[in-house]
């Protein structure tokens, strides 16, 4: 692997924890909400 796939892949991985991150907070949110 090549260090611009190295680079590419880890910051596809970056932007995927921050999607999940974002969608653990909505989901947060929701729950707190029907409480």
């Amino acid at each position: 692997m090549s260090k611009g796939q190295s680079v590419t892949s880890s910051h596809k991985l970056n932007q995927n924890t921050i999607r999940f991150t974002q969608t653990n907070e909505a989901i947060s949110c929701l729950s707190t909400l029907k409480i």
